[in-house]
């Protein structure tokens, strides 16, 4: 193989690589639009349960995890995925909560120790929504 044809076919081979990654490229714009669609999506169902009982809300609270996960998954702009990493976790913390409410029945000393990190809960959903917030302001808007 002569250097021109080498030459060539490494052109050739850059040029579509980089073709490949421009045409998966996500703008912050359109990864923030992803989140606000399937994020409503997915707290929409959170109305559809029994709120006062503990192994439901646990139940929906696992989903509504799950679902910010795959949501997260679906992120390529790096920027945006970076600001919306763990935003799922305290929503984890809320599931345990509130299976250790639904095993504390009618024992009022353990349902009070369960409860008592709901505070420290709603702080650090807050805090993983800050991120977000200053990223998309105009999609985090829409989602209040």
């Amino acid at each position: 193989m002569t250097v021109r044809k080498i030459a060539a076919a490494l052109a050739a081979t850059t040029l579509t690589f980089s073709l490949a990654a421009c045409g998966s490229s996500q703008t912050v714009e359109e990864a923030c639009k992803i989140i606000n669609t399937e994020s409503k999506k997915s707290a929409d169902k959170l109305s559809d349960f029994d709120q006062s009982d503990p192994k439901a809300t646990a139940k929906a609270m696992k989903q509504f995890s799950a679902d910010l996960n795959r949501i997260e998954d679906k992120l390529e702009n790096e920027e945006v995925k970076a600001a919306f990493e763990g935003i799922a976790d305290p929503y984890e913390d809320l599931v345990d909560i509130y299976e250790d409410v639904a095993a504390a029945g009618k024992d009022a000393k353990k349902a009070k120790a369960a409860t008592a990190k709901l505070s420290e809960v709603g702080t650090k959903i807050q805090k993983a929504g800050e991120k977000f917030d200053e990223l998309c302001p105009a999609y985090a808007a829409t989602t209040e």
